[in-house]
């Protein structure tokens, strides 16, 4: 049998009924699995801990970094959470160079529960004409933490780069697609900015 638990939330009497517990369960063939997003030896000495129970359980603690300490294994979760949940609701959704970005630069509070909610979150409200998703569609504080923290191609000014990109690939019948990839963009954010700055076309800009 195996019980998982916060310790954290528990209060000091029920701490000391996990402690009986734990100690019953070593002699018999039974684990209680607790776990703490808290140092459990500071709420021990704050008294916010039984400390019987964290001697107890100190002997074979098991330390999990935050998942904002993984780096680019951030970008594997998401993936991995992503075919998921493409899986589930019929999709076939990528992600912006730019989300992952954004990703890369949260610190995720809510570890690998909320990388995995996210995911779910953006494929689940995206709408049904939408493929490729860019930062417009992350839910706040992560959309907010993009736009303050990242230096990307989008801080030059944004209607000028357009224009740019649309000279440069005006000849290639995927040029669209391929200026969204060039400014890290999706489709169809390239098309509501084309919209928001009444660009029809680009002839030799200077």
């Amino acid at each position: 049998m195996k019980t998982r638990c916060e310790i954290s939330s528990l209060n000091i009497e029920s701490q000391q009924i996990l402690l009986k517990i734990v100690n019953i369960s070593l002699c018999l063939n039974s684990r209680v699995i607790c776990c703490t997003s808290k140092y459990l030896k500071s709420l021990a000495e704050s008294g916010d801990s039984y400390p019987e129970l964290f001697y107890a359980l100190e002997v074979n603690s098991i330390s999990v970094p935050p998942l904002r300490s993984k780096g680019n294994d951030i970008l594997l979760f998401s993936q991995h959470f992503l075919a998921i949940s493409n899986k589930k609701a019929h999709r076939d959704i990528t992600l912006s160079r730019n989300m992952y970005n954004a990703f890369l630069n949260y610190t995720w509070p809510g570890n690998i529960r909320e990388l995995e909610n996210t995911i779910t979150y953006i494929v689940e409200q995206s709408s049904i004409d939408e493929v490729d998703l860019d930062v417009e569609q992350l839910p706040s504080p992560i959309s907010l933490t993009q736009i303050k923290a990242l230096t990307t191609i989008w801080n030059m000014p944004k209607k000028n780069l357009i224009i740019q990109a649309l000279n440069e690939f005006a000849g290639d019948t995927n040029s669209k697609t391929l200026i969204a990839k060039k400014l890290g963009i999706s489709t169809a954010t390239l098309y509501r900015k084309l919209a928001k700055y009444e660009i029809t076309s680009a002839p030799n800009f200077k």
